[in-house]
């Protein structure tokens, strides 16, 4: 009987080892760590794509929803959503205060640092269908400013939960899917003022987690050069 390819590649592999270098603790290790990062490559791969040509990822079963959709150029916005609006936050902090004449955005810039504290939770659909309200927190290397509070809600839409902006001049609407760990993912495109808005993924994406009973967080569109939040509370 003809063992399994990856069997067959695996024995190559090992053996191969065994003649060419000795099998210290460290390349032990060492193989451990690639065996590890090939298993969450199967479980759910990258989402990159062919970044020669820009192509899609590849599509399986077993890939989630927002992975066969999203663009490859917006796979970090979500991959590093907290990472990226973190960082950015911390740099902010060490550039000090901003110089004379220009607007003091510390109040603002300690406003987004409070909503991005590590504290997520679990989560499940029925806690976020109905109507909420939302504030736009919007961090750049040229200011970061808290907007008022505006009115969002989540419904069912074409079988998928779906979170819409009503009110204020820029408005997001999008889908949410399902993915590891305590968030869900946003894909969805900004309008402003009562432009049609079909939720449908264009230009912007980002990750919703829960940080209270009644407070979730979505980070959206985050970069090294800024991101943006919604505030959602009831």
């Amino acid at each position: 009987m003809k063992k399994p390819l990856l069997t067959f590649i695996l024995t190559l592999t090992l053996a191969g080892g065994l003649f060419a270098i000795p099998l210290t603790v460290e390349v032990i290790k060492e193989s451990a760590k690639i065996a590890d990062s090939i298993t969450a490559f199967n479980k759910e791969g990258t989402g990159l794509g062919d970044k020669a040509t820009g192509a899609s990822p590849s599509l399986n079963e077993e890939t989630p929803e927002w992975r066969r959709r999203i663009k490859p150029q917006h796979v970090e916005s979500v991959e590093s959503a907290e990472t990226l609006a973190v960082a950015f936050n911390s740099a902010k902090l060490a550039a000090g205060p901003r110089g004379a004449g220009e607007v003091d955005d510390t109040k603002d810039l300690s406003t987004a640092i409070a909503c991005l504290k590590p504290q997520d939770r679990p989560f499940k659909e029925k806690d976020l269908l109905g109507n909420w309200r939302c504030r736009s927190i919007q961090a750049s290397d040229r200011l970061v400013i808290v907007y008022p509070f505006f009115k969002c809600r989540f419904i069912r839409k074409d079988g998928k939960l779906f979170l819409e902006k009503t009110t204020g001049s820029q408005r997001r609407s999008g889908y949410l899917y399902p993915s590891a760990g305590d968030h869900m993912v946003f894909l969805g495109s900004l309008t402003m003022n009562d432009d049609v808005n079909s939720g449908e993924y264009t230009d912007t994406v980002g990750v919703l987690v829960r940080k209270g009973s009644d407070r979730f967080l979505l980070i959206l569109d985050a970069t090294k050069e800024g991101y943006e939040l919604y505030e959602i509370v009831k």
